[in-house]
């Protein structure tokens, strides 16, 4: 006897649905579209579809994971709602994160499974340069240093600053290494002390050397008719070297009057592309931003120009960037950074957005300076074995600068090619989040590379 075979009832559901032309159909178009990349709104993230033929109502579910949304149901965390409308408003999200959605068109008989589509939201950007939280790097340990008033970072000698201590002194900077470690003292000839206040490094008359610029700028009673930058080239120095005492020949005198009458100054800026001297007020409110044109007289005294205000007043230092792109300067209390883009003139980024950064508090903290790759900063405060504290750039971890040297350069191209494929990679170098290492994030690489990152 032949046994009769069963027809499921979900088939002959089906069957009717076809036949009468009532089939439901997947939801289809999604909005953002699939593999979509820096999704953003300002308040939510409003997920739209193409609703299948018949589709009652729709099941919404979304997550962080592929398989857990894939395999989903009704119970399961990823299910946000059920809507009568081909739409949902996602409120609760995060900034640079891939999510998985998918849709389930839903009747009062039977309910289709959706495809999982895939989006990722837009990285945060304030359009300011984001730093980490301070952190103690050393301990200044030459005792000597007990007023350190100014500091600055070598570009050419690695892991050295250069710090110098505030009135009553004698004319010399000291070397150091970023852990505080004593290198040197470094007399400069013929050069007097009588309140310097701010070093800085910068290119000089001739070519291919960096120069210390040392501040002979405070003026507490506003009585000096004229100030002075002493300016020489800076001596080799090795970050693990024995301490030396050393003097610096062939040192020049800058002398720098203000057009607006004599003031105090603890701010001294060189820029690193046109040899440009700034100096920046600090007894009012706002400070005033000067500047000594290059190429300055050594025998002459220079009148500056007052090319800017900033926003606040008492800056006691400041610095700008290895590569001229940012500038910080440093009141009492707080710091600020600004941008040195879209302007003709490096002193009109003071006009544009300041870009508040995080300090640590410090007995008497004046002395403030980029780091020598321009990937963080640094500052120190008066008094003796004060700690050295360092902020470093939060670099964005899929931006060009794949090894994080504040830089986009053959190294990061070397990085990026031996990461390149046509098959799916979740790598480091997937510059546009789209889970390849393509043609695409070459064309990011190479733009950036001719940019330059902001530092």
């Amino acid at each position: 006897m032949t046994s009769k075979k069963t027809i499921p009832f979900s088939f002959i559901i089906l069957f009717f649905l076809v036949a009468n032309g009532l089939a439901v159909e997947k939801a289809t178009a999604p909005v953002p579209a699939d593999g979509a990349v820096d999704v953003n709104d300002e308040y939510a993230i409003y997920l739209g579809w193409t609703a299948g033929d018949s589709a009652e109502s729709h099941d919404v579910y979304l997550g962080t994971g592929y398989d857990a949304v894939n395999n989903a149901t009704r119970s399961s965390a990823e299910f946000m709602d059920n809507r009568g409308r081909p739409s949902y408003a996602f409120l609760d999200y995060d900034d640079d994160k891939r999510y998985y959605w998918r849709i389930d068109e839903v009747t009062a008989a039977t309910t289709v499974k959706g495809d999982v589509w895939t989006f990722k939201t837009l990285k945060p950007w304030s359009g300011c340069p984001q730093f980490l939280s301070g952190q103690q790097v050393g301990e200044v340990e030459l005792s000597a240093i007990n007023e350190a008033s100014g500091i600055t970072a070598s570009r050419k000698n690695p892991d050295v600053l250069w710090v110098h201590n505030d009135s009553g002194d004698s004319a010399r900077a000291y070397a150091m290494n970023t852990a505080g470690d004593h290198l040197g003292i470094y007399s400069l000839s013929g050069a007097g002390a009588s309140d310097w206040e701010d070093i800085a490094i910068g290119p000089g008359p001739i070519g291919g050397f960096d120069y210390l610029y040392c501040g002979d700028i405070g003026d507490n009673s506003a009585g000096r008719s004229y100030v002075t930058v002493y300016r020489v080239i800076e001596p080799q120095v090795d970050s693990q070297q024995s301490p030396v005492n050393a003097a610096l020949n062939n040192v020049d005198a800058i002398r720098l009057q203000y057009p607006d009458g004599s003031r105090d100054c603890e701010t001294l800026m060189v820029d690193p592309l046109t040899r440009d001297i700034f100096l920046i007020s600090k007894r009012e409110n706002p400070s005033k931003v000067y500047r000594a044109s290059y190429p300055q007289s050594t025998t002459q005294t220079t009148t500056m120009e007052i090319v800017a205000t900033l926003p606040w007043g008492w800056a006691v230092g400041g610095e700008i960037s290895p590569t001229g792109k940012l500038i910080i300067v440093k009141g009492g209390h707080n710091a600020s950074v600004w941008k040195v883009e879209n302007v003709s003139q490096l002193w009109q980024a003071f006009a544009g957005p300041e870009c508040l950064v995080s300090l640590i508090s410090e007995p008497q903290g004046e002395a403030i300076c980029f780091s020598g790759n321009g990937c963080g900063y640094f500052t120190v405060s008066e008094g003796s074995h004060q700690p050295l504290y360092y902020f470093a750039r939060d670099i964005e971890p899929l931006a060009p600068n794949l090894d994080y040297d504040c830089d986009v350069d053959m190294h990061d191209y070397t990085l990026f090619a031996s990461e390149y494929t046509d098959l799916p990679n979740d790598s480091f170098a997937d510059l546009n989040g789209n889970g390849y290492v393509d043609i695409i994030d070459f064309a990011i690489l190479a733009n950036e590379w001719l940019v330059g990152v902001e530092h």
